[in-house]
Parts: structure tokens; C-alpha cells; sequence
């Protein structure tokens, strides 16, 4: 049978536990980031499909785009709210319009 002893991850040498949960926070950001900009650019193909305004689609995937390089570079999760904002503010627009 195993030896049921003491549990050795508290006490191992080289325990990179900080690494490993800065690392899990670096891809919850990433995650978050890319979801919001997918979502801005469903929401802009479906502001040129369903309101055939290719102008008002198109800039709102550019300004998905743009708000989504702060959102991954500095994690900040306030680009991504703004850019699913801004894009269905934009469809509002396009549908509305």
C-alpha cells in the first residue's frame, strides 16, 4: 500500500505557484478580450446583414478592433464592456436609422 505521510507540495523546492496563477489570470484576460471582440464583430456582420449598412458593420468592427488592443495588452476589462457597448449602440443606429 502507499505511504500515507506528510503532503509534500507545501514544502517542494522550486514551487512556482505564483507563476502558474499569474499565468491563469493572464488567459481569464485573453478569454474575456477576445469573447468581447467576438461578440462586437458578430453584432457589426449583423449590423451590415440585417440593416444592409455596410458603413455603420464596418466601423463598428474597426472600433472593436481598435478598443480591443488595450483590453489584451493591459487586461483592463472596461475596453471590452465599451466595445460590446459601442457595437450595439451601433446596430441601435443601423436599425433605427
Amino acid at each position: 500500500m502507499a505511504d500515507h505521510g506528510e503532503v509534500q507540495y507545501t514544502t517542494a523546492d522550486g514551487n512556482d505557484y505564483r507563476e502558474h496563477e499569474g499565468t491563469y489570470v493572464q488567459f481569464l484576460n485573453l478569454a474575456f478580450a477576445l469573447s468581447a471582440y467576438a461578440i462586437a464583430i458578430v453584432i457589426g456582420l449583423a449590423a451590415v446583414g440585417a440593416t444592409h449598412r455596410p458603413a455603420i458593420g464596418v466601423g463598428v468592427i474597426i472600433i472593436g478592433t481598435v478598443l480591443a488592443i488595450p483590453a489584451l495588452v493591459t487586461g483592463v476589462k472596461s475596453w471590452s464592456f465599451a466595445s460590446v457597448g459601442i457595437a450595439l449602440l451601433g446596430l441601435a443606429v443601423a436599425a433605427l436609422g
